[in-house]
């Protein structure tokens, strides 16, 4: 399932992989997840594409530093997905 335009999933893991890897991204499984629609102006935490207005946005708040990252249900799975792999070694 394809996120943004020409963005395939492996696209989408990678871009994941290297936002945990730089410190962009934390590796965490948040307490509280926020849902609904986008605005069509923030960008995906994950994969960087606008989440479009009408496309459900998960929003969730990194506890370090108190940013707020959003994410496309799929990215955020993948996010999620990654996470846990890395957290459970």
């Amino acid at each position: 399932m394809p996120t943004g335009p020409g963005l395939t999933d492996n696209d989408v893991v990678q871009r994941v992989e290297d936002r945990i890897d730089t410190g962009q991204l934390p590796c965490l499984r948040p307490e509280t997840v926020y849902g609904g629609f986008g605005s069509g102006r923030t960008a995906c935490s994950g994969c960087e594409q606008v989440i479009e207005s009408g496309k459900v946005e998960y929003e969730i708040e990194d506890p370090q530093s108190k940013a707020w990252l959003s994410f496309h249900f799929h990215c955020y799975v993948i996010w999620q997905r990654e996470c846990i792999q890395r957290l459970d070694c």
